[in-house]
């Protein structure tokens, strides 16, 4: 099993027994996370599997040659599992705070929390800490950020759209990690986008920090990738439904839709023009 107690200590989260709260006490759109804790954080879960993988290993091996040594026991995940935020949620954060049915942030160490400056968008299923190509590695610089896995409360998961657009609007602007076209292809994603449209809040584009032969990878691959956000999916037919009916209410059709995401990305993104030796060529001789 997951340490929960190791990963809690490390991480300097408060006691969950002494934990007083409700969800007015702190209002959702005040609840910001130090992005260095976050990633510190993360790390110690990571930390945690990629040695509970090699204490695995090592037990197999031993298990083979000594008559006396059991085959260990299976994993409580798969190998080489990548810390996604919905692994977060569904083996780390509901179980840290379950004793009191509220979000994560109500542990943070007091000095981990503050008022955020931006609204994270992410794909549930996208790693937040492998590589580059992260959301947690694209996201560069200090501060305090929104991210629902953090500052939602995952017990009461009721409201959901009406709460990331008063979010979004309150906090003013959207940063959204591109880590290969996934936010385009996941309908919640593209609800956020779409509230920051409507309450004109800024939208940035995050690209992964790449080396400067990379420059330009990312629009080519958003280029030959993206299609349309009329065949980006939910996990409930429903909300597919909603979001998408809320999209071309918005926009007034999904090409339209189509065409701001493509501009957006566009305008914001590195090219292969940018790399340094391409410029030096078009400088006159």
């Amino acid at each position: 099993m997951i340490d929960l107690e190791a990963i809690a200590s490390d991480s300097g989260l408060e006691d969950p027994n002494e934990v007083c709260w409700s969800d007015t006490i702190v209002l959702l759109h005040e609840r910001g996370v130090d992005l260095y804790w976050l990633l510190n954080f993360v790390r110690a879960v990571n930390d945690q599997l990629r040695s509970m993988e090699r204490e695995y290993l090592e037990q197999e091996r031993a298990s083979l040659i000594v008559d006396n040594i059991p085959a260990p026991e299976p994993l409580p995940f798969a190998f080489n599992e990548e810390i996604t935020p919905r692994f977060l949620v569904q083996n780390l954060i509901v179980p840290l705070t379950k004793v009191f049915a509220g979000p994560l942030y109500a542990r943070l160490p007091i000095e981990c929390r503050g008022s955020p400056s931006r609204f994270v968008s992410h794909t549930w299923d996208t790693s937040l800490l492998s590589g580059p190509f992260s959301t947690l590695a694209a996201l560069r610089g200090a501060g305090y950020v929104w991210i629902d896995i953090v500052c939602y409360n995952q017990h009461r998961a009721e409201s959901i759209a009406t709460d990331m657009k008063a979010v979004v609007e309150s906090i003013g602007e959207l940063h959204i990690p591109l880590i290969g076209i996934a936010p385009f292809e996941r309908l919640w994603c593209l609800w956020e986008l779409l509230c920051a449209h409507t309450v004109n809040a800024k939208v940035k584009i995050v690209e992964p920090e790449v080396t400067q032969y990379d420059l330009g990878m990312m629009m080519r691959y958003f280029r030959e990738k993206f299609k349309s956000v009329e065949i980006a999916a939910t996990t409930l037919p429903e909300d597919r439904e909603q979001i998408l009916a809320a999209i071309v209410s918005e926009f007034g059709s999904t090409r339209r839709a189509d065409e701001y995401i493509r501009r957006l990305v566009e305008g914001t993104l590195s090219k292969e023009s940018d790399k340094p030796w391409i410029k030096d060529d078009r400088q006159p001789s």
